[in-house]
């Protein structure tokens, strides 16, 4: 179970009514800045950040250009407000991607996060950012982004870490390195059969998005990059589970 304790490496302050976990050498900017929701940082000095929505910003820090992540609850408690959020998700993203950098993969610097709230939280993340980064989603016509982001999930599967929502959205691309980021509904696992399970995600978060886009070339790509080799059980299991996702979306009337 995951507990709301402090974090290894994180300092932990009460400031504007919220619990501040600020990581240990980090400037006070960060906790006066999550102590108050960052509501200091005038608009102007706000950027939205491509792909991630309206729950994201970036701003210059004095400690260089940083995100902020206003946590949102999705699926179909949402009702309840998209800010009312279970702090264990924030806290398990934490270790989560702390094991995930030890295992030597590419992740986001977190440097802080905030809880505020009784029985139902809201939360704040602080990374810093990846400057220049884009999404999969944007880069995927690059054949060797979509080689880099199918290695980078074989390499977290081979690490023991399942991500929980990997889709094309949550790979970052820069500098010929893929980045793995959102964290919260990660866990160890060593199930070859959910590793599997999650490539098809990412498989059918491409699909959707795309649709004729995703080629199938570039499905071959994927799953041959992933695998290190060809691998036709694997790509007949993505397009299976895709197949029976698209009856979903044509009875829901999505394409």
């Amino acid at each position: 179970m995951v507990t709301c304790a402090a974090v290894e490496g994180f300092r932990v302050e009460d400031a504007g009514g919220a619990r501040v976990h600020r990581r240990e050498g980090v400037g006070e900017w960060l906790r006066d800045g999550l102590a108050d929701d960052f509501s200091g940082v005038p608009g102007d000095r706000r950027a939205p950040v491509a792909g991630r929505g309206g729950a994201h910003f970036a701003f210059e820090s004095p400690e260089g250009r940083v995100l902020v992540r206003k946590v949102r609850r999705g699926g179909w408690l949402s009702f309840l407000g998209e800010r009312l959020f279970s702090a264990s998700r924030v806290f398990n993203e934490v270790r989560m991607l702390d094991a995930a950098r030890k295992a030597g993969l590419s992740v986001p610097d977190l440097l802080g996060f905030s809880v505020r709230g009784t029985l139902i939280k809201r939360a704040t993340v602080v990374y810093r950012e990846i400057v220049g980064a884009r999404t999969l989603l944007q880069d995927v016509k690059v054949g060797r982004s979509m080689i880099s982001a199918a290695k980078a999930a074989r390499d977290l599967h081979s690490a023991g870490i399942l991500h929980g929502d990997l889709n094309a959205r949550n790979i970052l691309l820069h500098d010929g390195r893929a980045f793995l980021i959102d964290f919260d509904r990660a866990r160890p696992c060593r199930d070859a059969g959910a590793h599997r399970r999650e490539l098809a995600r990412l498989f059918r978060s491409l699909a959707k998005e795309l649709g004729t886009g995703f080629a199938p070339d570039a499905r071959a790509l994927l799953v041959d990059a992933y695998a290190g080799g060809p691998d036709p059980g694997l790509l007949e299991e993505c397009e299976r589970r895709l197949a029976g996702h698209g009856r979903w979306w044509r009875l829901l009337g999505r394409r």
